[in-house]
């Protein structure tokens, strides 16, 4: 699938969103939904793997995303994808008051 952040494991520190989510792959597949919490090792990680991190919501952010829903899958050169999170993350966020107008 064309994903924001390409094909991976996707993870989120929003519980309202995570239910959300588990709830609507759940719905479509026919089953219960599910809600796993895992622990990183975050300082290893970026020790040891290829890591993108995006530290704001910019150009380089959104020609990554754009990127990846066109399927040319930039995302598969990195073992980790922080920040910035995904267009429909930040619509959720601000529509629910969490998120500022101005993310670009």
């Amino acid at each position: 699938p064309r994903l924001d952040f390409g094909q991976g494991f996707y993870v989120t520190d929003i519980k309202e969103q995570a239910e959300r989510w588990a709830k609507a792959i759940a719905g479509k597949r026919d089953t219960e939904p599910v809600l796993n919490i895992y622990h990183l090792d975050r300082e290893q990680i970026l020790s040891e793997g290829r890591c993108k991190i995006f530290t704001s919501y910019n150009a380089d952010w959104l020609d990554f995303i754009v990127a990846n829903r066109r399927g040319e899958n930039v995302a598969a050169e990195y073992d980790y994808i922080e920040g910035g999170e995904s267009l429909y993350t930040r619509a959720y966020r601000f529509s629910n008051g969490v998120a500022a107008v101005g993310f670009l």
